[in-house]
């Protein structure tokens, strides 16, 4: 007995379901709208480093709009939306992420049956933790250290960064986890963008920036006691203390990215 209940449950779920899916709007007869065809729909990749996906269908000569919603992983990412033409394109898809595609003609009066159509992104994971460390050589020298954590199918990576004033670019195909940028200026911004690739293709990209600063001491404040430190220190500055013979002492760091 519990195996029919649980066999009519599921029965009624799915019908259920066929029913939100496809059907017309208010109304009752025939259905007024025919089906997207399936075998009709195409879909390519588009875009730069082809992280776009273009569908398209052949023009229908009823009398409505093609429509189309979105889904990830089985998670919607976007409702019915109306198209224009006979194309539509999803843009910046992750790799090894499962897409569904639902299509419906619909008008005024009528929402037709859908169709469904999947993809999935061929190429590398994209890498994380993309950080920098500066490295103080001396008082005039400074380079810049850019690390990240790999890719788990990445044969290479693509490192583009570029300083605050565009005068230095700098473009590099790394097989590691990391880069030494050489020379870089105190008050000086750099933006980097990481992309992993693979022979079947690049992950989107991954974005940072930093700024080069520089510790200079600057003064020295005393204070009696540890909370007079903490009420009157001054928390814009990087600082360190120590308390020795009953003084609190203040190093006051100042960054010389500060303006």
């Amino acid at each position: 007995m519990k195996t029919i209940y649980q066999l009519i449950c599921a029965v009624c779920i799915i019908c259920g379901f066929t029913a939100c899916q496809d059907r017309d709007l208010p109304g009752s007869g025939e259905m007024q709208l025919l089906t997207p065809d399936a075998s009709s729909i195409t879909g390519t990749l588009t875009g730069e480093n082809n992280y776009d996906y273009t569908l398209t269908w052949t023009p229908s000569n009823q009398n409505a709009t093609m429509q189309v919603a979105v889904y990830k992983n089985g998670t919607q990412q976007q409702a019915l939306t109306p198209c224009t033409g006979n194309s539509f394109t999803l843009k910046n898809l992750e790799t090894k992420q499962f897409y569904e595609f639902l299509f419906k003609y619909a008008n005024a009066d009528a929402l037709s049956n859908g169709v469904m159509t999947s993809y999935t992104r061929p190429g590398a994971s994209s890498p994380t933790d993309l950080a920098f460390t500066q490295i103080d050589i001396d008082e005039e020298n400074h380079n810049l250290e850019v690390t990240w954590k790999a890719s788990e199918d990445a044969t290479s990576y693509i490192l583009k960064m570029e300083n605050n004033d565009g005068s230095r670019v700098i473009e590099e195909t790394v097989s590691g986890t990391s880069y030494l940028l050489e020379d870089v200026v105190l008050k000086e911004s750099w933006d980097a963008t990481l992309i992993a690739q693979n022979s079947e293709g690049k992950a989107l990209p991954i974005y940072g920036s930093t700024k080069i600063g520089g510790k200079i001491p600057a003064f020295l404040s005393e204070y009696a006691t540890p909370e007079e430190l903490i009420a009157n220190g001054d928390d814009d500055e990087a600082r360190r203390h120590q308390y020795r013979g009953g003084h609190c002492r203040l190093s006051h760091a100042l960054l010389a990215a500060r303006p």
